[in-house]
């Protein structure tokens, strides 16, 4: 399967989509193993609230990785000149 990866400075919908299920994921998993050690799953709004911006601020950070990530894996790093 090929790898579709966008150029620096550039996102596409796979980014979007990656971030989000990757932040759902994360946060989905953290929740989990926080609610079975305290012995106490989230139940008011403010709980949630904070697992919400935690997904939030999961997908934003994957989202500026992938952002500044070339189309070969490169952070930071400007395409390679293609001859």
């Amino acid at each position: 399967m090929e790898r579709i990866m966008s150029e620096f400075a550039k996102l596409n919908a796979y980014d979007v989509v990656k971030s989000i299920l990757m932040a759902f994921i994360v946060s989905v998993l953290t929740a989990l193993y926080t609610s079975l050690q305290s012995g106490h799953f989230p139940e008011t709004n403010e709980e949630w609230r904070v697992i919400f911006l935690a997904a939030v601020s999961s997908a934003l950070g994957y989202i500026i990785k992938n952002f500044l990530t070339n189309s070969e894996g490169e952070f930071a790093k400007k395409e390679n000149k293609k001859e």
